[in-house]
């Protein structure tokens, strides 16, 4: 009886280990979001002192979720020397396997994201591969703004 105990406990030891999982030992967080809104002249559309632009006080972002709206944080930035604005989102959190999102820039104008990230798990690292951003449902992709700092730049 003894031995057939121990036949089973070994059987079941090397079932469990067979059946252990990767262990994670790093993760990188998805990027944030950075997007510029231009004229077609160049003229940056968030720049608080231009009169034509929109207001970050009117400005905000949201997906929908169980029929019903979640807001996602965004802020205004600028580069350090103040001569470029960017809005600051953190909507790659939520957009593991794609997520449609709206940008409302004034109370007549809502505009469309959408973007597609996988989680992908490789040498027991994981991290968050960007795979599409369209705006309006044109395709765009990063531009180097200064140093580090990659933002989409749209026209409007």
């Amino acid at each position: 009886m003894f031995k057939l105990r121990m036949l089973l406990a070994a059987i079941c030891l090397l079932f469990v280990l067979s059946c252990s999982k990767e262990i994670i030992s790093c993760f990188t967080p998805p990027e944030p979001t950075f997007i510029r809104l231009l004229d077609r002249n160049g003229v940056d559309l968030l720049d608080p002192s231009n009169p034509n632009g929109y207001k970050l006080s009117a400005t905000s972002m949201y997906y929908m979720e169980n029929g019903g709206k979640v807001l996602s944080p965004v802020k205004l930035d600028s580069l350090p020397n103040g001569n470029m604005y960017y809005l600051n989102t953190e909507i790659s959190w939520n957009a593991d396997g794609g997520r449609e999102f709206f940008l409302t820039l004034s109370p007549t104008i809502t505009d469309k994201i959408y973007l597609r990230y996988d989680a992908v798990s490789e040498r027991k690292c994981s991290f968050f591969k960007l795979l599409e951003f369209k705006y309006n449902d044109v395709v765009y992709t990063k531009k180097k703004i200064t140093g580090n700092l990659e933002a989409y730049e749209i026209v409007r």
